[in-house]
């Protein structure tokens, strides 16, 4: 039990260190190429789903950007976190703020420029890094198995 604690605490420190660099990362102009939704289904006897089959909505992003004369393709909306979204309505929210064909601001890791995001702490405070992850499926991710199936 203190081993499974000790990964989970080991994942959320990474996580959290990895979110707080997520801030000085630089950003290049890129472009949305495609945004759509898919339905993500959990499997059932997951914590809340005991009894029956349900799914969340994932944002399925792709975006451009070029990093020292080397393009590269996109996915993550946040650092770290799937585009997950326990709504319809708010990943509707996120296809119409990223389109295809905006312009958007795109923040890579310096040291693997290929691990980028839309949304970075240095985008929203900090204090709704919680909400985040809550919103998009990390508290999510913890009730069981994900499988993805596009619609």
């Amino acid at each position: 039990m203190w081993l499974t604690f000790a990964v989970i605490m080991l994942i959320i420190s990474i996580s959290a260190w990895y979110l707080y660099q997520s801030a000085s990362w630089p950003d290049v102009q890129g472009k949305v190429l495609s945004s759509k939704i898919g339905k993500v289904y959990n499997q059932p006897g997951s914590i809340g789903n005991e009894n029956k089959r349900t799914f969340d909505y994932k944002v399925l992003l792709d975006y451009e950007y070029s990093v020292n004369g080397e393009k590269q393709i996109g996915h993550n909306l946040y650092v770290l976190l799937p585009n997950i979204f326990s709504n319809k309505h708010e990943a509707e929210n996120v296809i119409s703020e990223f389109s295809a064909g905006k312009l958007v601001q795109v923040y890579y890791d310096p040291g693997s420029p290929s691990q980028s995001c839309l949304i970075t702490t240095k985008t929203i405070p900090l204090k709704g890094i919680n909400n985040v992850y809550c919103a998009n499926g990390r508290c999510g991710s913890i009730r069981g198995w994900w499988h993805f199936y596009d619609e």
